[in-house]
């Protein structure tokens, strides 16, 4: 609901398209409100100030990142020269960049999405432009950083939504310091699809994907991969298995992380997983990756059993030392 429509405000024209401002609001309202995040490997309620930052510092080609740096420094070591027109234009292109960060930024209700950032790319380029301009050797070192970007971002298609830079690890590493769209939206699960064709001894495979449409809508055969939810025996899959049984699973990276989300279960209906399946992830070791964002698993029987006394164990242990059953009333089947 918009927060001013009992005031006075209410009957005020706002200049610009319905669709975008009712968004602006319904964004608003959720940072207002606040969602569970994760950065560098921590989860935590609320967000993070430096976020996007940081995001932009794992994320970004470090070619861009060059140009960028250089640009900005170059022009601030040569502020003797600036004049009145040049202190304009730069206030022109600068201003809009620092401005979406800063407030993108201070919007620490809940830290996800890097796309939140893309107004300010098109100034951030034309910032990064300059350095060819600045003389011969700034030009070469211009090429160097594109040709270093294209060969970078190419090495990895199609996958670029699940890119991360060299310093950052490469995709393969992103998940230690970014989840979410960051590199997964479900966007690898026509690929899995190819997979099975491929592989046609893993038969109908436990998932757990982080996806909005139901794969079964693409001909994805599949159950919902058993969860693990320490001390709720109600968490159970529809098959009512709980924890490792042997097989084929394909779970996605923000799952495997632990990340609160409905998951679909291969019946049309959703499960809300709370952190189900990181016992995977702690525990056993992919066979397959699909592009960067879905992990392949083969548990045998002695994998499930190994496993399973092990997160009884500690299951027991947690019990005993006076565990509450986190998660019980939010979680439950399909």
């Amino acid at each position: 609901m918009n927060r001013f429509a009992e005031s006075s405000l209410a009957r005020l024209p706002v200049p610009l398209p319905r669709c975008l401002v009712e968004g602006v609001d319904v964004q608003k309202s959720d940072f207002d409100r606040g969602l569970r995040s994760y950065l560098k490997g921590q989860w935590r309620d609320g967000g993070w100030w430096y976020y996007y930052l940081f995001g932009f510092l794992v994320k970004e080609p470090i070619g861009f990142q060059l140009m960028l740096g250089a640009s900005v420094c170059h022009g601030l070591w040569h502020y003797r020269r600036w004049t009145r027109e040049s202190i304009r234009k730069w206030f022109l292109v600068a201003l809009p960049a620092v401005g979406i960060f800063a407030l993108v930024s201070s919007q620490t209700g809940f830290s996800h999405h890097m796309r939140y950032l893309l107004p300010a790319y098109p100034f951030l380029f034309i910032i990064a432009s300059r350095t060819i301009s600045l003389g011969r050797f700034w030009k070469w070192c211009s090429y160097v950083c594109l040709t270093w970007q294209v060969a970078a971002v190419m090495w990895f298609a199609p996958h670029w939504m699940s890119y991360f830079n060299e310093l950052a690890g490469g995709p393969r590493n992103g998940h230690k310091w970014l989840l979410d769209s960051n590199i997964d939206w479900g966007q690898d699960v026509l690929l899995l699809t190819e997979w099975l064709d491929r592989n046609p001894e893993a038969g109908q495979i436990y998932a757990a994907l982080f996806t909005l449409f139901d794969p079964t809508d693409i001909g994805l055969n599949f159950r919902l991969a058993p969860p693990f939810r320490r001390g709720d025996y109600l968490a159970l899959s529809p098959d009512g298995e709980r924890g490792p049984q042997p097989g084929w699973y394909a779970i996605s990276i923000t799952q495997l992380r632990g990340h609160h989300f409905h998951v679909f279960d291969g019946n049309g209906n959703r499960y809300l997983s709370l952190g189900d399946y990181q016992w995977i992830y702690e525990n056993l070791e992919p066979v397959d990756m699909i592009g960067y964002s879905i992990y392949i698993y083969h548990i045998t029987e002695e994998d499930a059993a190994r496993v399973r006394a092990k997160l009884l164990a500690e299951e027991a242990e947690w019990l005993r030392k006076g565990g509450s059953g986190e998660g019980k009333a939010e979680g439950g089947g399909g």
